[in-house]
């Protein structure tokens, strides 16, 4: 299995990612995209990278963080991607923040996007109540012939076809296929089982599906992806190991390099 968006770099994970990898690794999940989201913390990305054969390392700016950014923000981040061959994420719009303006998020976004383009790397889009606005700009800035998926998607049906027209993914969390989760569900149906992902966005989204060892504190872990992709599988009429095998196909498409893992 492959987490396709985790924050192994947070604080609330400070002295205990050894427990979190052996956890992770005895529930099956062999892969964690960990994805920064400031400058901050995009060493302790690279530092996990190097110490966990497990974590795939992303680097980006989160529209949370966009508004104080050191001058020299994106050159740091085109190092890191070009040092560690990574993808581009976290990055995206949001719309349920007034700590960042609009404008200034959007700057931020382009900036990367073009970033993720020049170097021929998937991103990974955050979005929340800007869906109109995040597809303007995707259409835009793109084509991204290396493509990109939108992270704990919970967009509506009116979503998908923009996204997949721009070669996008569409990668779910446990919290996009509960039964109250009714937009997101109602565009799952959507959606090719081709173009999906699962992802836990550890330590955040935490949900009853998480085990007794995942919830300290109500934190989520890659250790509950099972979780998720048995209820992507419920959802659309498949088996969960069929369900983690495409998983795992889509995962290897959209990043190459998980296909050598």
């Amino acid at each position: 299995m492959i987490d396709a968006h985790c924050h192994l770099q947070d604080a609330r994970f400070a002295g205990d990612v050894p427990a979190v990898i052996a956890r992770a690794r005895q529930a099956g999940v062999r892969r964690m995209l960990c994805h920064g989201t400031r400058p901050d913390d995009w060493e302790r990305v690279s530092d996990l990278a190097r110490t966990y054969a497990e974590i795939v390392p992303c680097y980006g700016v989160h529209p949370w963080y966009a508004g104080t950014l050191p001058e020299d923000w994106a050159d740091n981040c085109r190092a890191h991607l070009v040092k560690d061959h990574a993808a581009v994420g976290e990055i995206g719009l949001d719309g349920a923040i007034d700590t960042v303006s609009p404008e200034r998020q959007e700057a931020v976004f382009r900036v990367q996007l073009r970033l993720a383009r020049e170097l021929g790397r998937p991103f990974a889009a955050h979005c929340v109540k800007a869906w109109d606005r995040l597809i303007a700009v995707l259409r835009e800035e793109g084509p991204f012939p290396a493509g990109f998926y939108v992270h704990a998607f919970g967009g509506g049906r009116d979503a998908v076809r923009p996204i997949l027209d721009l070669n996008g993914w569409f990668s779910f969390s446990a919290m996009g296929v509960r039964p109250e989760a009714r937009r997101a569900r109602e565009a799952l149906t959507l959606i090719a089982p081709e173009r999906l992902l699962a992802e836990t966005d550890a330590p955040d989204q935490w949900t009853h599906a998480c085990t007794p060892a995942c919830a300290m504190d109500r934190r989520n872990e890659p250790a509950a992806l099972p979780a998720v992709i048995a209820g992507l599988a419920r959802v659309i009429g498949r088996t969960p190991e069929h369900m983690d095998r495409q998983l795992d196909d889509n995962a290897a498409a959209l990043w190459p390099r998980l296909a050598e893992a």
